[in-house]
């Protein structure tokens, strides 16, 4: 039996930099907007601004593919152990995000089968949810909806201080619940190698 073929390890260290990094964009961004608010200026006027969304978009980029591995080898990992109860297959657990309407609910079922299949759970218990799940969820579909009002209804002119930093504090939930799944699921996939190991020394 080969264990741990894909190194969740590493992987997992590597997203959590991504994640924190991300996480103090968006904490920089509130600031910046409260900033804003304080002085009565427009978001468009400040160069920093520019530069700190670039940035945010460059992490926003690598957080994606670096988390779409990661659902990959976390979701493969289960399958390899023959996990019972699994009805979500490592690349269906990456591809419902891009299907619309199904993207509203498919990826955060297959996440939950992730995390309670990472923490032991099998069959029917697979599909247990948590606060932890339903509030990353709740803050991905938030920052999604804000996302595409931008681009179809406001045609990226969302400019004022307060809807800049209710998109920061949306960006804040988001990084900080995805780094508390990603390091549980992480802490508990390396925990079940080592007891495999273990068994199979």
């Amino acid at each position: 039996m080969e264990l741990n073929p894909r190194g969740i390890t590493g992987l997992t260290r590597i997203l959590m930099i991504v994640l924190y990094v991300g996480l103090g964009i968006a904490a920089v961004s509130s600031l910046m907007s409260l900033v804003h608010i304080s002085s009565g200026q427009s978001i468009l006027t400040d160069e920093w601004t520019a530069i700190v969304e670039g940035i945010k978009a460059i992490i926003v980029l690598v957080t994606y593919v670096v988390f779409g591995r990661w659902l990959w080898v976390t979701s493969r990992n289960l399958w390899d152990w023959q996990v019972d109860g699994l009805s979500y297959s490592p690349a269906s657990g990456i591809y419902w995000y891009a299907v619309p309407v199904a993207a509203l609910i498919m990826p955060y079922n297959a996440m939950r089968q992730i995390w309670n299949g990472s923490l032991g759970a099998t069959g029917t218990y697979l599909n247990e949810s948590n606060s932890t799940l339903r509030l990353w969820w709740a803050f991905w579909l938030t920052g999604n909806i804000i996302a595409n009002l931008s681009v179809f209804v406001f045609r990226n002119d969302i400019t004022s201080p307060g809807m800049a930093l209710f998109i920061a504090l949306v960006d804040i939930g988001l990084y900080w619940f995805a780094s508390r799944i990603v390091s549980t699921i992480g802490t508990a996939q390396t925990q079940g190698l080592a007891g495999l190991e273990n068994t199979f020394a």
